[in-house]
């Protein structure tokens, strides 16, 4: 009876608190589905983030690379502008110092050129003495003057150094006061290159020539006013050039 008892009891429990279990069964089941379906959505949902936080680092990756490849282009060229720039500054520095060292050279030598020149206005024929001692007169200046640059110290030597050489090779008429038989006259001047200068009286009846030798103006015969008096219309242009015969070969006698 006992074991009936029981077996009863058991089989009644079993009935009475079966539903409660399936019950509570189906809830923690529901649960564990809704859970993992919730757990799955945030996984999916973290999946898409991290997707697109991917794509994004990977975009960002690509634009930084792409960047990094332009200033690496940027660089090498930086690079080789200022390797070339380097140079040309050598280059410059190199020519300065050459310049430098031409300037040192060329003052001495401007210094030298001025004083022939000097030399040859004062030693030589006297044609043309006001222009050329001023000639002088403004190399000298030139050459003192701390704000001219060399080369234009130099460039005005040769330029006076030329037209000195041009002398040597052009004739030239013009009219000068000079001592003639120790008295001031205004006579009319002929000057054969640098080689000799003479002289006539405008009523050409006297003639001479100047003598380097004795620094002074010496009477020529009357027989070569006519010639001398040719020389003077062809150097001032008033009848072509022909053959005349001067007395050069008095020069220094």
């Amino acid at each position: 009876f006992f074991k009936f008892f029981n077996l009863s009891l058991s089989v009644f429990f079993i009935f009475f608190l079966l539903p409660a279990v399936c019950a509570q069964a189906a809830t923690e089941i529901d649960k564990s589905v809704t859970d993992s379906i919730d757990i799955r959505q945030k996984t999916q949902k973290e999946e898409e983030q991290w997707r697109a936080e991917k794509q994004k680092l990977i975009t960002e990756l690509d634009q930084l690379e792409q960047l990094y490849g332009q200033l690496r282009e940027q660089k090498d060229n930086l690079t080789a502008i200022k390797q070339a720039t380097n140079e040309r500054v050598s280059e410059k520095e190199q020519q300065l110092k050459e310049i430098m060292e031409i300037q040192e050279n060329i003052t001495p030598l401007i210094a030298r050129f001025i004083d022939g020149l000097e030399e040859q206005v004062e030693d030589q024929q006297p044609f043309l003495l006001a222009e050329r001692k001023d000639r002088i007169k403004n190399l000298l200046k030139l050459r003192d003057d701390p704000e001219v640059t060399v080369s234009e110290k130099l460039r005005k030597v040769l330029e006076a150094m030329l037209v000195e050489t041009e002398y040597g090779t052009t004739v030239e008429m013009y009219q000068q006061s000079i001592a003639v038989d120790e008295k001031e006259t205004l006579v009319n001047i002929f000057r054969l290159g640098r080689i000799v200068l003479f002289y006539q009286t405008f009523d050409q009846k006297s003639c001479g020539f100047y003598n380097v030798a004795t620094a002074q103006w010496d009477p020529l015969p009357q027989n070569y006013n006519r010639s001398i008096a040719s020389a003077m219309d062809i150097a001032a242009k008033r009848r072509p050039v022909e053959l005349l015969t001067l007395p050069v070969g008095r020069i220094g006698l």
